[in-house]
């Protein structure tokens, strides 16, 4: 491994950490029955090529090994819908289907060989999303997804490139925001952060230059008051 190789590995790790911690990872919700039910985590970023894929695919691969009961990673990007295509998964049903009604979660659910990481792909019916997002049966059959596993993470789309975001990121426990150096403005992330106001977004991680919170997003997140 190169040196910049290993920057940049040190660098995801540091990411990884900042969302657990953003996350609240060390808490489940707790279902009617009483009983624990997988944490939903969303990752977005304002616009594409910022990120936000990488984060949610390392930091799903990281709580599926970090805990026993492992982790499902959600395909809900829409438009560029890559994460099958990445862990080299076929084309199948996925979160359309599953939303529209027209799939039960249990059958879109693509199981990795020998990880504790398991894989809903965005779908096939790609055409239908934006309908299936807003006739979806909610937060519940999202968390079904995760049946079996600790934690659900969801790769959103891109806040300026689906009018879907906003809807999807309700469904979620906790929202990530991925901003990257260099390329997300102020502008863009503060249009991003009240576009998502209806959402539990619980922190931003700084994309290619360094995972500690800089001061403007703090202050755009008010956070420490």
């Amino acid at each position: 491994m190169t040196a910049t190789q290993t920057r940049e590995q040190q660098h995801l790790t540091e990411i990884i950490r900042d969302v657990q911690r953003l996350a609240g990872v060390h808490r489940l919700t707790t279902g009617r029955d009483g009983h624990s039910q997988p944490l939903v985590i969303g990752v977005t970023s304002p616009r594409l090529g910022e990120g936000k894929t990488t984060v949610a695919m390392a930091v799903a691969n990281s709580l599926a090994q970090d805990f026993e009961m492992g982790a499902t990673l959600v395909d809900a990007d829409f438009e560029t819908h890559s994460i099958a295509e990445q862990f080299g998964l076929r084309p199948a049903a996925g979160l359309v289907e599953v939303l529209a009604g027209d799939a039960a979660p249990r059958e879109v659910i693509q199981e990795l060989p020998e990880r504790t990481l398991r894989i809903v792909s965005a779908g096939l019916a790609l055409d239908d999303s934006a309908r299936a997002v807003r006739a979806g049966a909610g937060t519940q059959r999202i968390r079904e997804l995760g049946n079996g596993t600790s934690f659900v993470v969801v790769d959103l789309p891109a806040a300026f490139n689906s009018t879907s975001t906003p809807i999807l990121a309700r469904l979620c426990d906790a929202v990530i925001v991925v901003a990257r150096s260099g390329r997300t403005s102020k502008r863009d992330l503060s249009l991003t952060l009240d576009r998502l106001a209806d959402s539990n977004v619980v922190g931003v991680v700084l994309n290619r230059w360094s995972s500690r919170i800089p001061a403007f997003v703090e202050r755009l997140l008010a956070l420490g008051r």
